[in-house]
């Protein structure tokens, strides 16, 4: 087996839906990863849709990571997440615990605490609670997402989920980078509304730098050169962007390129710019006469970029991925092959690698750690007592100098 490029790390993962997708990249690159469930089982393995009895959700997000379930209600289980967590080289979260960041920043100060949550851990927002949908309006991207005249658009897929999630792994990571030079951890906060912001590219430069307000442009692009198209037999994706002159040349071969589009003016991108609408039927009708086979490769081989908008049943079948190995087989405990989805990125020593399917309810539990401790880390004797119980809400992952003790401390 090749070796692992998280294989030394402890992370432990109390997350809810806003951060799995964070620790399921740490568990694919090897990290070894213990998520802590009630007695009475994650809620996320109901979650729909749900195949052969297990809930797919559940499945995708918690690959290789172990499952051990702990009461944290009761001493007994907040002591012991204390313990799991004074011997952890990370610890991602996403929901109030029974002990702050500095209580255990104490006792252990190498350890890395990531907060995913929906508003940060300041500010008046801090205490709110949002869904994917409104981590998306939050961020503004759904403000920009759908038609003009219509309402906004939801983006498929959890996709502000999937945004933290990303930036909480690499906070992650980035902490643990530097641990190796100060011997110390520290805090990672990541907020949904902020990790939305940070996709919504130069949006929010048009408005201070400008004063222009983007808003919701269909099918089209910003700049009005990228469009949705139907062709023949489906749907396509075309851009012109510097390609004007092999454009031309291609329309000339099937005997559609206006004649005045040979004038001289034509040539410069601004002229163009003011003449989008003329362009797009142009674009239309060359584009509906083709199937998308035929349309992506001549276009590819004029240097246009062009793609197909392609649906689920041809991603599987897609030459492309499977020339890259890209789906990946998991045998489930029922007997079951099941295909997920292969590595975001491709190492070439320390390869991203599902190492087992999600856990079964307590499949691990009374496990400790599989990865050794990091020099870094301090082990201390489990605490007879529970750690106290801080404030609602936000302030727990804060500094509470009134709840910040180490467990079974007066």
């Amino acid at each position: 087996m090749p070796a692992r490029a998280l294989g030394d790390l402890r992370v432990l993962d109390l997350c809810g839906p806003i951060g799995w997708y964070a620790t399921k990249l740490l568990a694919d690159l090897g990290a070894d990863v213990l998520r802590i469930e009630p007695p009475s089982g994650d809620p996320a393995r109901q979650l729909g849709p749900v195949a052969d009895g297990e809930s797919l959700r559940y499945c995708f997000f918690n690959t290789s990571k172990r499952a051990r379930t702990l009461d944290l209600q009761t001493p007994d289980g907040q002591a012991t997440l204390w313990q799991l967590a004074c011997e952890a080289d990370a610890l991602v979260t996403s929901q109030p615990l029974p002990f702050s960041y500095d209580a255990i920043a104490r006792e252990h100060p190498a350890l890395v605490w990531t907060a995913i949550t929906p508003f940060g851990l300041s500010g008046p927002h801090a205490h709110w609670r949002a869904t994917d949908l409104i981590g998306v309006a939050a961020g503004g991207l759904l403000n920009l997402a759908g038609v003009p005249a219509s309402p906004p658009s939801h983006p498929p897929s959890e996709f502000a989920f999937f945004q933290a999630g990303l930036l909480g792994a690499v906070g992650t990571l980035l902490a643990l980078r530097e641990r190796q030079h100060s011997g110390r951890g520290q805090l990672v906060e990541v907020s949904l509304q902020e990790a939305l912001l940070n996709a919504l590219e130069n949006t929010l430069g048009f408005w201070d730098l400008m004063g222009i307000a983007r808003c919701r442009l269909g099918t089209k692009s910003f700049s009005g050169q990228t469009s949705v198209y139907r062709c023949a037999d489906g749907w396509v994706v075309g851009w012109l962007g510097r390609r004007w002159e092999p454009f031309v040349e291609w329309l000339a071969s099937e005997g559609l390129l206006p004649e005045h589009w040979r004038a001289p003016e034509w040539s410069d991108p601004d002229y163009r710019l003011q003449h989008l609408d003329e362009i797009d039927t142009v674009m239309h009708q060359l584009i509906a006469r083709l199937d998308r086979a035929t349309l992506v490769a001549e276009s590819q081989r004029r240097r246009i970029a062009t793609g197909a908008v392609v649906d689920i049943p041809t991603l599987f079948a897609d030459p492309q991925l499977i020339a890259r190995d890209y789906w990946v087989e998991v045998e489930h405990p029922d007997g079951r092959v099941v295909r997920y989805p292969g590595a975001p990125y491709k190492l070439s020593r320390t390869p991203w690698q599902i190492h087992r399917p999600a856990p079964r309810h307590g499949e691990h539990d009374g496990a400790g750690w599989c990865a050794p401790p990091h020099p870094a880390a301090t082990t201390h004797e489990r605490p007879e007592a529970s750690p106290p119980r801080g404030g609602a809400g936000h302030r727990l992952y804060l500094a509470d100098r009134r709840s910040s003790r180490r467990p079974g401390a007066r």
